[in-house]
């Protein structure tokens, strides 16, 4: 893929663009006890945050993402271990770095307006979406709408932002407020992050590790001290005890520290033998020895009930609050995919002339849309040219085919908010059109471009259906292209359709037995539906569209269409978690 900058003369945003920030900021551990006093947890570390806001369709629009990486300045680690409440300072090591991460936290942005003239400091508060468990990579997000009063507000003296509910204690300004701040083109002055969670795992688990260590050690001194003593004074007694203590030290720690606890403690509670016949002396320094071993005793017991040291406990502890971390993470993004703003299904009406300007290798034009255009999804435009096919309004954009020659094309996109023209070469070999994404791709039509959401999907079915593929591109992200396999080994391939963030595939093996596939475009994530439970034969006349899509949900039509007859309907199915939990005859638009 390559990109091509031309100049464009455009006259107006399809958006009120309130503002565009990138900034960066450090997130310092100076102390393992904050402000208030309240024990936390976390490391130092760097950030940088892309927010832009939008006046969308009347209401505030926020898009945001973050990149972290782990602070150069400061390597101390601020822990809570396993089984303790008290905070703990330690050094992160080399093992820590890597599987320690910041998984959520909340951007405080500090905010100056010509139309806030209060003393007490403006702030609004951004939502960075989940942040990657990898440094230097972006938060994964999708835009969001925001009422106009929960957008800028002040922080009362009382209120601690160290406080997870603090932004309910808030003074949020008025929406007449809110839009005359909106309106002024408010400037950030700074940045800071708040409500910041880790999954501190590994730390905790080698803090717990270095804490039995140091205990096995103590062990292994006291024993190693009163083996020496004992073997120095009773020589012909000591063999048995020396060989005891010598196979302990050579044991895996945990099988160690059981010899060695057993070993010593039999030392601490019995007297010196009188076969031995000990002095005085001998039996002071004996007891000496007990003290020593029951002060050791002491400190471990207290460790093990601090630290909860118990290795099967902590196995136990590191995996299911590893596991419930995972979880949390994935339930943030269903939340944010479900709940995110289709910005393509939205229509926005010009009020102003736009001209965009096109190129299909040498030859050049131009499209005027006119005041009281109304930017449809996917809505067609007349083509200035015959070098210029399939043009399209899509996502603040203006998409188009160009075929330089016959065995030349092109997808090009214009981006309205960039001013910046982009293109895609297309296999030489195909013919490509755009279509909605209420058309599908089948072994028939080969490829086709299919506009869903704020992407556009390559789509391709080729050696009769033993090979799939998706190029996903989005003209906001430079056209970078994310290539999806569809294909099954062995299994005909035999459609493809799109809506918002999902593609679903249609797959059979002869009449044995056929299936769905649903690819999830963000995180590719793959689900695959059997469809034996609707007796459905694999045949290439199946097609499968979504729906709607809710909560986990999946609701797909199913039509049977024929090289005689029409596409006709056939069910409704409504999928989730790779099951197909109902059926219908009715023609069901939305989920329940």
């Amino acid at each position: 893929m390559k990109y091509l900058i031309t100049t464009l003369s455009l006259l107006l945003s399809l958006q009120s663009i309130a503002l565009n920030y990138i900034g960066e900021g450090t997130k310092p551990t100076l102390t393992c006890k904050s402000l208030s006093g309240i024990d936390t947890e976390g490391f130092s570390m760097d950030y940088k945050i892309n927010v832009s806001i939008t006046n969308f369709m009347g209401s505030p629009l926020l898009k945001s993402n973050m990149k972290w990486r782990e602070s150069a300045l400061s390597n101390i680690l601020c822990l809570i271990p396993y089984g303790s409440k008290k905070v703990h300072e330690v050094r992160m090591t080399r093992e820590m770095r890597g599987d320690i991460y910041p998984y959520q936290a909340t951007v405080l942005m500090r905010i100056t307006s010509t139309a806030y003239n209060e003393s007490r400091t403006l702030y609004m508060a951004i939502d960075p979406g989940v942040l990657s468990t990898l440094e230097d990579e972006q938060s994964f997000n999708t835009p969001g709408i925001k009422s106009w009063d929960k957008l800028f507000f002040n922080i009362p003296q009382y209120v601690s932002t160290q406080d997870q509910d603090f932004l309910d204690k808030v003074d949020y300004l008025s929406e007449i407020d809110a839009k005359k701040v909106f309106s002024e083109n408010f400037k950030v002055t700074g940045t800071s992050l708040v409500n910041i969670k880790y999954n501190l795992n590994k730390a905790k688990l080698e803090f717990t590790n270095i804490q039995r260590e140091k205990n096995w050690k103590n062990l292994v001194s006291d024993a190693k001290d009163f083996g020496n003593w004992f073997a120095k004074e009773f020589k012909p007694h000591s063999r048995t005890l020396i060989t005891q203590i010598t196979n302990a030290f050579n044991k895996p720690l945990d099988e160690s520290t059981r010899m060695l606890t057993d070993i010593l403690h039999k030392v601490s509670i019995h007297e010196l033998p009188q076969s031995l016949n000990p002095t005085d002396s001998q039996k002071r320094e004996f007891k000496e020895f007990q003290e020593k071993i029951k002060k050791t005793f002491v400190d471990i017991e207290e460790s093990i009930y601090n630290y909860n040291l118990f290795p099967q406990e902590i196995a136990e502890t590191y995996e299911n609050s590893n596991q419930q971390i995972a979880e949390l993470m994935n339930q943030r993004r269903q939340e944010l995919l479900s709940n995110q703003i289709d910005m393509s299904d939205s229509i926005i009406t010009l009020d102003k002339d736009i001209r965009v300007y096109l190129e299909c290798g040498s030859e050049k034009a131009s499209v005027l849309l006119k005041k009281g255009f109304e930017f449809r999804p996917r809505r067609k435009i007349e083509r200035p040219s015959i070098w210029f096919s399939d043009v399209r309004a899509f996502n603040n954009s203006v998409a188009y085919m160009c075929q330089e020659h016959s065995k030349s094309h092109l997808l090009k996109v214009v981006d309205l908010d960039s001013n910046l023209l982009f293109e895609h070469k297309l296999n030489d070999d195909v013919k490509y059109y755009i279509a909605s994404y209420k058309e599908d791709v089948d072994v028939k039509d080969v490829a086709k471009v299919i506009m869903i959401d704020k992407k556009m999907l390559n789509i391709n079915i080729l050696d009769k259906g033993h090979e799939a593929y998706v190029d996903v591109m989005d003209a906001k992200n430079n056209m970078k292209l994310e290539r999806i396999s569809i294909g099954i080994p062995g299994v005909i391939t035999s459609m493809i359709s799109a809506r918002k963030n999902q593609i679903l595939s249609y797959h059979y093996n002869g009449n044995t037995s056929s299936m769905l596939k649903l690819t999830n475009i963000e995180t590719t994530e793959v689900a695959t539906i059997s469809l034996n439970k609707l007796n459905v034969k694999g045949r290439k006349y199946n097609k499968f569209y979504i729906k709607d899509s809710r909560d986990g949900q999946i609701l797909v039509h199913f039509y049977i269409e024929s090289d005689i007859s029409e596409r006709r309907f056939s069910k409704s199915i409504i999928i989730k978690n790779s099951n197909i939990i109902e059926v219908s005859s009715e023609e069901i638009e939305k989920l329940p």
